[in-house]
């Protein structure tokens, strides 16, 4: 954990990068998931 914090704190823009693409993605991902899991809901009705 300390070292990831040192590695944001030398690299902050990246870091903040690294971690806007983590959460985009991550974002994206959950909101697939739960697109299709409506799907199936709506569908098996």
């Amino acid at each position: 954990m300390l070292a990831l914090l040192l590695c944001l704190y030398r690299d902050f823009e990246e870091g903040v990068l690294y971690w806007l693409g983590l959460g985009a993605v991550a974002g994206l991902a959950v909101s697939l998931l739960m697109a299709a899991l409506k799907h199936k809901q709506s569908g098996r009705l």
